[in-house]
């Protein structure tokens, strides 16, 4: 939704956006910390091609999925920040790392801010409400929104 309110210059102006846990992949790792064992990395793609877009001309490497490795444009962002929240044991978590260093090369105008929970997994804050990490995580994220 942001890039298309970018795209055509919509008014308002969303805010900012917070991605939290992006599940974004690609057919090959985005670094040499990313998941690399490649039987996971096969399931992976096939959740993607077979269920969620099955579609896809590019299957894992469709931008829409792979927005790191694919030759996506991020500049005309249009939103005025980003807030990127990573868990650390998240098999996704170097494709979210991925991503904001992306956003912050593309010469996109906004800031990009980072929030990284290094023991937990994909959606701790979910799988755990009542937990110190996700109350802290939770209150981060009203922070941003609030600002």
């Amino acid at each position: 939704m942001a890039m298309r309110a970018g795209k055509e210059k919509l008014e308002p102006r969303i805010k900012g956006i917070v991605i939290v846990h992006p599940a974004f992949w690609g057919r090959d790792p985005v670094d040499e910390h990313d998941l690399q064992d490649r039987e996971t990395r096969n399931g992976i793609a096939e959740v993607w091609e077979k269920l969620a877009s099955p579609n896809s001309v590019d299957g894992t490497d469709d931008p829409l999925f792979n927005v790191v490795g694919s030759g996506s444009d991020l500049s005309d962002l249009g939103c005025d920040k980003v807030l990127v929240a990573v868990a650390g044991k998240d098999v996704f978590v170097r494709q979210g790392l991925g991503y904001a260093a992306k956003l912050k090369k593309s010469g996109w105008k906004g800031d990009v801010e980072v929030v990284e929970e290094e023991e937990e997994g994909h959606v701790f804050h979910l799988e755990k409400p009542n937990s110190e990490k996700a109350s802290k995580f939770l209150k981060k994220f009203v922070v941003f929104i609030s600002e």
